[in-house]
């Protein structure tokens, strides 16, 4: 796969923080996350909350605590971040910036995506994401098709039906980084370590691989506008080189890069990216094959989720 311009290189060194020792699973939303639970012990009866709350006195909201007997004092708790990238980027870097609590050892994003290609990445299967493109960023410019539709349009006095979201153009490389980091200039793409995150919180099958049989790795993208053409989403897929497109994981794995946490992505596969009506997603088996991967890569688990505690 080509590299996109301003590739970030490795995460620096992880700083060590104070307080409880935990991993945080993060998802967009309520059901999203029940999903990854519900293979658990004690995570049908987790207290998930139906949004995120960024007010101080409710930070411990939502964040259940799960043990894992396999890690000394290493707990699992659970974010709902709300949708898209503005959002993701507001609530992890909220909890992340909130003293006193101790920074996680990791963050596990988990969640659904569109697949660009079902051949490559069917219904029900999860993408462990090796690296997060935002396709989307750049100075957006229209084609001369473009403009010539649109000058038929008005011609023909049909100017009240615009063109649709695939036939606008595409971008060129903004000169200017989102944000740089020790490692260099983030422009539209992130390179993900999940193996070597794994390895470091002690999580997954560490000689097979987190189960290379059962899951796919590849790129994924993230978007603000989920895809509702098929022009469109090819143009997100050709940009980016992704198997998938969601819309919370390049914010998350930012965050986690600016200050060196391990991060882990999974999605599920529910759509064909593109594909319209979204209600035709396969929620059930993007949930089943989601809370299979999480089970498997958190490992064996022994006692309930705790209920959520107030400051």
């Amino acid at each position: 796969m080509k590299k996109t311009h301003g590739d970030a290189g490795e995460t620096p060194p992880r700083p060590g923080g104070a307080g409880e020792e935990y991993l945080l699973l993060v998802a967009a939303t309520a059901p999203e996350l029940r999903a990854a639970l519900v293979a658990l012990p004690g995570g049908e009866t987790a207290q998930i909350p139906e949004r995120p709350s960024f007010a101080f006195g409710e930070r411990r909201a939502g964040l259940c605590a799960l043990p894992l007997p396999s890690r000394k004092r290493l707990a699992v708790r659970c974010l709902v971040c709300g949708v898209g990238p503005a959002a993701a980027a507001l609530s992890l870097g909220f909890h992340l910036g909130l003293g006193g609590e101790g920074r996680p050892a990791g963050v596990i994003n988990c969640g659904y995506a569109g697949s660009y290609d079902l051949d490559r990445a069917p219904l029900g299967s999860v993408v462990l994401a090796l690296s997060e493109h935002l396709p989307e960023y750049g100075v957006w410019v229209e084609s001369d098709e473009t403009v010539a539709r649109r000058q038929r349009r008005t011609k023909d006095k049909d100017a009240a039906n615009p063109p649709s979201s695939g036939e606008r153009g595409f971008p060129l490389p903004l000169p200017l980084p989102q944000v740089c980091l020790e490692s260099g200039p983030v422009f539209t793409r992130l390179e993900l370590f999940p193996d070597r995150a794994m390895a470091e919180l002690g999580l997954g099958n560490q000689d097979g691989g987190y189960e290379k049989d059962s899951l796919l790795r590849g790129a994924a993208a993230t978007v603000a506008g989920v895809s509702g053409s098929a022009r469109r989403a090819a143009r997100m897929a050709s940009l980016s080189g992704a198997l998938v497109e969601n819309m919370e994981g390049f914010a998350l794995a930012l965050a986690c890069a600016a200050v060196g946490i391990p991060f882990i992505e999974l999605r599920a596969v529910s759509n064909k990216a593109g594909a319209r009506p979204l209600r035709k997603r396969n929620l059930d088996a993007a949930d089943t094959a989601m809370s299979r991967a999480v089970s498997r890569l958190l490992g064996p688990v022994s006692g309930d989720i705790l209920k959520h505690r107030m400051p």
